[in-house]
């Protein structure tokens, strides 16, 4: 019997990559990669490393998001019903570049979407999420414009490490320090055109 256990752990941490790499790039069309995954149902521990998430053809520039990690910890009865819970989350963002097309939606927009979207259905109803503790290391950001015949490409370091609570949009993630960064660094301006409508 515990063999068999082990058996089968070892086939859920050497199938879920894959399983989790083939699911993105079936439902967004980005192609991607990942140094590892894994994730406990039991405990609601889930750690990514390596995580690369390239733009489909039809955008001019290739890179879109490079993530060193992913920790988080969830309340697993929380997804049953109608408010997930993160009580722990991390994100350390090595880049993410923002792209914009001469026409159509950025890169980001896409992506969103079409994670929104099941199949050939409607988008579904967005779940609400509470994320208790959230920290956030991110390093570089590029915005690309590519609108003109001559493309603009700004290229920011960060250098952000801010800790935050209780989060349940992304709007929350703006407070006073934040935006201060970023305006010392001169990138509020420039990425006010590349942020979602619905932010």
């Amino acid at each position: 019997m515990v063999i068999v256990g082990a058996g089968l752990s070892l086939a859920w941490m050497a199938l879920l990559p894959v399983a989790f790499v083939r699911v993105v790039r079936e439902r967004t069309g980005f192609d991607t990669e990942i140094a590892s995954l894994s994730a406990n149902p039991f405990t609601g521990r889930v750690t990514l490393r390596g995580l690369v998430i390239t733009n489909p053809p039809t955008f001019p520039a290739p890179d879109f998001l490079q993530l060193r990690a992913f920790e988080a910890e969830v309340e697993m009865w929380s997804l049953f019903g109608e408010k997930a819970v993160i009580d722990t989350l991390t994100l350390d963002v090595r880049q993410l570049t923002l792209v914009k097309r001469a026409s159509g939606p950025t890169n980001s927009d896409v992506f969103r979407a079409q994670l929104a979207v099941r199949g050939s259905g409607p988008a579904v109803k967005k779940s609400a999420v509470l994320i208790r503790r959230l920290h956030v290391r991110f390093d570089t950001l590029v915005l690309a414009d590519h609108t003109e015949a001559k493309a603009r490409v700004r290229t920011y370091r960060l250098g952000l490490d801010q800790q935050f609570s209780n989060i349940s949009n992304l709007g929350q993630l703006f407070v006073p320090s934040v935006l201060r960064g970023l305006g010392e660094r001169d990138v509020a301006s420039g990425l006010a055109a590349f942020l979602p409508s619905d932010l």
